[in-house]
């Protein structure tokens, strides 16, 4: 009876340092995939052009890798078109400001009596103006956030998988945290 009882423990004992090379092995390779995993960092250049990795990415670019991150998402596409109507207002009352500037100095040039529309014009200009620089104000300000939240938030993800020796329901053991 104690050489059956001794192949029994003897054939556990092997399977068991099989299971346990085994689950060596995977974590190896778990580690080793991950560390092949590069990490995606958004950079902001001048003029608000967004990079990765020296790559220049377009809106929608940006908007497909913020995708993981919805409300990262949503606040840069709120700046992106902030930007867009402050660009457009900026045009309107610059073309306005100047328009109306060169007509008065056209005017004094020439020795000619000033139209009194060319204030009206310079300053419909300046109205839209001030509205311009503060959406332009604001748009730069969320997707500067919303990119700088997305990096802290590649950092804090960067290592997902740990190993310890640890208390496990069974007893104790190697404990792997995804």
């Amino acid at each position: 009876m104690s050489v059956v009882l001794k192949e029994i423990l003897t054939k556990k004992y092997v399977n068991m340092k099989k299971l346990l090379f085994l689950l060596f092995i995977s974590v190896l390779c778990i580690n080793s995939a991950y560390a092949q995993e590069t990490e995606q960092k958004l950079v902001i250049n001048k003029g608000y052009k967004i990079t990765s990795n020296g790559v220049k990415l377009t809106n929608d670019e940006v908007l497909n890798i913020l995708s993981v991150y919805p409300d990262l998402q949503k606040t840069f596409n709120s700046g992106a078109k902030n930007l867009k109507g402050a660009a457009a207002l900026g045009w309107i009352g610059g073309f306005a400001f100047g328009f109306g500037i060169g007509g008065i100095l056209g005017s004094v040039v020439m020795g000619n009596e000033i139209k009194s529309y060319n204030y009206y014009i310079m300053g419909a200009g300046a109205v839209l103006l001030v509205p311009g620089i503060a959406l332009e104000v604001v748009g730069k300000k969320k997707i500067k956030n919303s990119i700088n939240q997305f990096n802290n938030m590649q950092n804090q993800s960067s290592n997902i998988v740990k190993m310890n020796f640890g208390l496990t329901p069974n007893g104790a053991g190697i404990v792997i945290d995804f």
